[in-house]
């Protein structure tokens, strides 16, 4: 309803309840739109502690089970957060929590679509845009990120 401040602060009562849901999938699902909150809300440190309590690859052990969002997922929403607010340190640090290397992968160029594009406004009903000429800051993140990859594909 707009009031961040009231939102943030029922945050551990949903945690709460959060933890009575005896479905694994669903426990998950509502987690991870907390962690979604958290992190767009810039409440950092909360979606991290929150992400922590997912799972990493639940469906490793049986594919037939339908996950939505899984430990992985959580990490990546939140460096994306991270990097739209400019803590592209924290953001990298985050990346680097990812254990899987695909998905780690896949999380470095999810960052890497996010600050190549011009930020249009949502009211403006364009698609975002790949910019032509970049800032002196938006070079050197992509350099790091160009390192970052090169450096997990000789993992």
């Amino acid at each position: 309803m707009g009031n961040t401040k009231a939102a943030l602060a029922t945050v551990d009562l949903a945690l709460k309840s959060a933890q009575k849901i005896t479905l694994d999938e669903n426990r998950t699902g509502v987690l991870y739109r907390i962690v979604s909150f958290l992190a767009e809300e810039g409440a950092f440190t909360k979606a991290l502690e929150v992400a922590g309590q997912l799972k990493t690859d639940p469906n490793q052990d049986n594919p037939d089970k339908f996950w939505l969002h899984d430990q992985t997922d959580a990490f990546r929403e939140i460096a994306i957060a991270m990097v739209g607010k400019n803590e592209f340190q924290k953001a990298m640090q985050v990346i680097h929590r990812i254990k899987n290397q695909e998905s780690r992968m896949e999380a470095l160029f999810s960052i890497a679509e996010k600050i190549s594009t011009d930020p249009v406004p949502e009211s403006s009903g364009h698609d975002r845009r790949m910019k032509k000429k970049f800032t002196t800051i938006e070079k050197q993140r992509a350099r790091q990120l160009v390192e970052a990859i090169q450096k997990n594909d000789s993992v």
